[in-house]
């Protein structure tokens, strides 16, 4: 299989707040932290975006797929932070990130068109952190726990039900420096069961673990 598409991207930002990795990528985003106790609390992004792929369906190296897989696309990203506790101690809120892609619908071959691969993103998810001590330093620990739904267009292939529970937790070295630690146990439900039990395999359990480390910009 093809790592990946090679996809080239071009992001209009309509409100600077961060906002995460492609919608079309699995990678589970970076947790919510807590926010300090006069941070408004509620966040809001949208993003518009276009880029080009060169490989719309995903086709392996090795195919008899002699249709067209390259064509633009456009989309939009909608992502919210609610806050309904916080202070000094903990923080605990909602998320919500919706996404859709647009492809500008070139012919693939066989009657079809690349705008059967649209694809649209709902992430819901809750969380709560917890700022705490880890013997002279100062610690947060967050756990949440997040819902990926995936539908297409008009490809039966199209289409996820993920759940992500997560944990992490950051030692404050310093006010500018930050290391974190964090584990992640994701169940991957995917709507279309082929006939044959080895192409049904990517429906599983992941179990992912990451460190960061990161600098934080003192405003």
């Amino acid at each position: 299989m093809r790592a990946g598409p090679l996809t080239v991207t071009m992001i209009v930002c309509l409100f600077t707040s961060p906002v995460w990795s492609e919608f079309e990528s699995t990678t589970l985003a970076p947790l919510p932290g807590t926010a300090d106790v006069d941070q408004r609390p509620w966040d809001v992004s949208v993003r518009a975006f276009f880029g080009h792929t060169d490989n719309v369906q995903v086709v392996p190296d090795s195919t008899f797929f002699t249709g067209t897989s390259d064509d633009e696309y456009v989309g939009y990203a909608v992502r919210g932070v609610c806050r309904p506790i916080q202070n000094e101690d903990l923080t605990v809120g909602l998320t919500g990130n919706v996404s859709q892609l647009f492809y500008l619908d070139n012919a693939t071959g066989g009657g079809g068109t690349t705008h059967d691969y649209d694809l649209a993103v709902i992430v819901p998810g809750v969380f709560a952190s917890l700022n705490h001590t880890l013997g002279d330093l100062s610690a947060t620990s967050t756990l949440a726990y997040s819902f990926r739904y995936e539908e297409g267009r008009d490809v039966a292939a199209i289409g996820l039900n993920s759940h992500a529970l997560q944990f992490r937790s950051a030692l404050h070295l310093t006010p500018e420096f930050d290391v974190s630690v964090g584990y992640a146990h994701v169940w991957d439900d995917f709507a279309v069961s082929f006939p044959g039990p080895g192409l049904n395999e990517r429906d599983s359990d992941r179990d992912v673990i990451t460190r960061i480390s990161q600098m934080i910009p003192q405003m």
